[in-house]
């Protein structure tokens, strides 16, 4: 049976959510609320400092430096990390408290202007050729002036050729496209070439560039580029082969690609070199809690209103199989319906049981990706299906095709034992630190027992979802549409020469608003809530609302409770559907 119920993908959007914040290096990531921008050419650079909302700022000068004071605090380290990138325009910068205190490089001017937001500072001005930044020139005498001669002709003047040292290679034009690298913005002035850096030449310069580089692919994994972001961690992983907090960093991002046992394999790595490092501890146990090996009962309770009633009881567990995961999940429904119209048109009540099943492997694969290999069967069918999840430069595509797997989501297909094959596919991307956005489409047919070809299908979806408060406790809004547009459905004629479809689905488009809010009621007790209203152009209109609430006494044992009202919005009517569940779970 379908229901009107967005909770799982509502789940999964705070779950992404949630990990990005509260994980070890999102956490350094998200330390300040400063951004700094940073450009420069030939005509000269400039900083900006920028915060979230109005700031109040004054300068003053101080010999060759400048003195900026702000009314809120300054992020030292995103500021060496920007100094770091024009050292041929300043010599240092300071932060301390509120005050920042940049010196510019001998010969450069620096001005300061307010901004609604922050600070610019620019600066101009030339330097020697040759004067390689990191340190001032020396100074030398000014050249003297001849006196003026009396006119005559010009003669040929010789130009001194620059020593080969002093050309300094061409400087690759800036990617147009503007990216946010954590709390700084690296961002080419209109109509310039960004001046190249040169190489670091000391402990410190080499450290803040490895900083940036870090921040950059914090940020890559928080809007979504993962791909891009695993890319830069492991090249700097390999520049930097003991660093424990690059490590963490590549294991979040194989973890975000599905990895998630390369993942605590890098989490084992880095605590062979810090044991004691509770953050590493919690991520892996974290992880583990997740993907680990397990086994589940669930059993709800379903009355649709003045119409049948289910119980449905699930048992489903994992475990790992070498390079690969081992699944399965049976499930069984007692269903007892006063009224259902059969295969053969007559109407009458049914009091009986329905089981499927299906056994699967999980193969993770070393370039990222996931296939998941499925045999399906059921009361009366045998089935198969492939599912294969794909990570990109930004965002995840899901691919699926799914043969003979059973249908139950209307009652008649329950007890005629009703089929469905269908391919699919999807996508799926994180913008930001608070937006998911997620589009799918199915195509398919429906049978039944002796037919295998009933209706044909098309269903488009999609899901808008926005984390308003980054928690716990989290809240997060939604939108949704789950629509399936049936064609070439097969009818039948009764007994009194009245026609009846083979089976009872019928076309939707249903609009759903959502709103959610999870977190912790105490160290081991989570909840979420959910309420909202569902609106189908072609049938019924309401609202729903639903809760889950889960305890976990210890780390290998929990405990839940599930309830939930909605409409049945595969059944094309006003009828709605109460559940009550529960599930048990066991980690080993």
């Amino acid at each position: 049976m379908r229901f009107v119920n967005t909770l799982a993908a509502i789940r999964l959007g705070m779950c992404v959510a949630a990990a990005l914040l509260t994980g070890p290096l999102a956490a350094d990531a998200a330390q300040s609320s400063m951004a700094v921008e940073a450009s420069s050419g030939e005509g000269g650079a400039r900083l900006r400092f920028l915060w979230p909302d109005r700031v109040a700022a004054t300068s003053n000068p101080d010999g060759s430096a400048v003195i900026v004071t702000v009314d809120r605090e300054v992020d030292s380290a995103a500021v060496r990390d920007a100094v770091a990138m024009l050292p041929a325009w300043i010599e240092s910068a300071k932060a301390e408290g509120r005050q920042l205190r940049l010196v510019p490089q001998p010969g450069r001017n620096v001005s300061v202007t307010p901004l609604a937001r922050g600070i610019e500072i620019r600066l101009t001005g030339t330097r020697a050729a040759g004067v390689v930044a990191q340190a001032p020139a020396p100074s030398r005498p000014p050249t003297p002036i001849p006196a003026p001669e009396p006119p005559k002709p010009p003669a040929p003047r010789a130009v001194e050729a620059p020593k080969p040292e002093a050309i300094a290679p061409p400087a690759a034009r800036p990617d147009p496209i503007v990216r946010q690298l954590g709390a700084i913005t690296i961002v080419p002035a209109r109509g310039e070439v960004a001046q190249a850096v040169p190489a670091p030449v000391d402990a410190e310069t080499a450290a803040a560039a490895r900083r940036l580089r870090l921040t950059k692919a914090r940020l890559m994994m928080e809007t979504g580029a993962a791909q891009d972001a695993k890319a830069e961690l492991e090249a700097l992983l390999a520049e930097v082969p003991s660093s424990v907090e690059v490590m963490a960093a590549l294991a979040s991002v194989e973890t975000q690609l599905g990895g998630w046992r390369r993942a605590v394999g890098l989490y084992d790595r880095a605590l062979g070199l810090n044991p004691d490092d509770p953050s590493l501890v919690r991520a892996k146990a974290e992880l583990l809690r997740e993907y680990g090996p397990r086994v589940r009962f669930d059993v709800d309770h379903r009355k649709v209103k003045k119409a049948d009633r289910q119980i449905v009881a699930r048992l489903s567990g994992e475990a790992l199989a070498g390079t690969s995961v081992v699944g399965f999940a049976v499930e069984g429904n007692d269903l007892n319906a006063p009224v259902v119209r059969r295969l053969d048109g007559t109407l009458g009540s049914f009091d009986g049981k329905r089981f499927r099943g299906e056994g699967y492997t999980s193969i993770e694969h070393e370039t990222g990706g996931l296939t998941r290999l499925s045999l399906i069967g059921g009361t009366g069918t045998v089935g198969a299906a492939v599912r294969h999840t794909r990570p990109l430069a930004e965002g995840t595509v899901r691919l699926g095709l799914i043969l003979h797997d059973p249908y139950w989501d209307v009652v008649d297909g329950l007890v005629s034992q009703a089929r469905t094959d269908r391919a699919q596919i999807g996508y799926e991307r994180i913008i930001g630190t608070g937006w998911r956005v997620a589009g799918r489409l199915a195509a398919g047919r429906y049978g039944v027992d002796g037919r295998s070809d009933v209706a044909h299908f098309v269903g488009p979806g999609f899901e808008l979802a926005y984390t308003v408060v980054q928690g716990p406790p989290s809240l997060t809004l939604a939108y949704g549409v789950d629509a399936e547009y049936l064609a070439s459905r097969k009818t039948a004629v009764d007994s009194f020469g009245l026609e009846y479809p083979l089976l009872s689905v019928v076309s939707r488009e249903v609009h759903s608003g959502t709103a959610g809010l999870s977190g912790n009621l105490a160290q081991d007790v989570r909840y979420n809530v959910y309420s909202g209203y569902a609106y189908d152009r072609l049938n019924a209109n309401g609202p729903f609302f639903g809760a889950d609430l889960a305890f976990e006494p210890y780390t290998s044992l929990e405990l839940g409770m599930v309830v939930s009202h909605s409409l049945t919005a595969s059944r094309g009517t006003d009828a709605t559907v109460t559940r009550i569940g529960g599930y048990l779970l066991w980690r080993y």
